[in-house]
């Protein structure tokens, strides 16, 4: 109303008075609630792991653009995250050295780590036998006493616990790349 007939016509304390009834009205009487079920995360119980293509950061190297993917570990219960370069792609031996790392700066290892559909998707791109990567995988994570576990596919909002915090690392590492961007193309 103030936009149409101007801040005259309906002063702010009445605009404020009017939106606090609207919303107790709409609170009561409104539409159907939307449902959700908060997550509570026990500490120490789940590890969080997934690949993320890091070619959106448009990153350069003498002028090239510098393709490549991060390794993205991060704990449920506190957000600890580590993350990491990786060149040669999505590979049983980038997770292996990535996670291992993770695990040693964090001293310690959760009782569950959780993956996207990370495995099946390294199998297929790299033609293993499944039985042999799968046992690979899984004898890792008995070494550091972690029970592996995956998203189920289709279920799209199983991957929120990683996606995005994905998303949340790259944003934070646009900033520094196109200050760093214009910093140069100034010089």
């Amino acid at each position: 109303m103030q936009d149409e007939f101007g801040e005259a016509a309906v002063p702010d304390g009445i605009r404020r008075t009017l939106d606090r009834r609207i919303a107790r009205w709409r609170a009561l009487n409104g539409g159907e609630k939307q449902i959700f079920f908060p997550q509570h995360h026990e500490i120490g119980r789940q590890g969080l792991l997934d690949f993320t293509v890091a070619d959106d950061l448009h990153v350069t190297i003498a002028g090239q653009c510098f393709d490549h993917r991060l390794f993205h570990f991060r704990l449920a219960s506190s957000g600890w995250e580590d993350s990491a370069v990786v060149l040669s792609g999505e590979s049983f031996t980038a997770l292996s050295e990535h996670l291992q790392d993770a695990l040693w700066k964090l001293e310690g290892a959760p009782a569950e780590l959780r993956s996207g559909l990370l495995i099946g998707r390294l199998q297929e791109l790299l033609r293993l036998r499944p039985a042999r990567f799968t046992g690979n995988y899984e004898a890792l994570c008995r070494h550091y006493g972690m029970t592996p576990t995956h998203n189920n596919k289709g279920v799209a909002h199983e991957n929120g616990s990683i996606e995005a915090p994905d998303d949340h690392l790259k944003r934070r590492l646009i900033r520094p790349c196109a200050a760093a961007a214009a910093a140069i193309s100034q010089h």
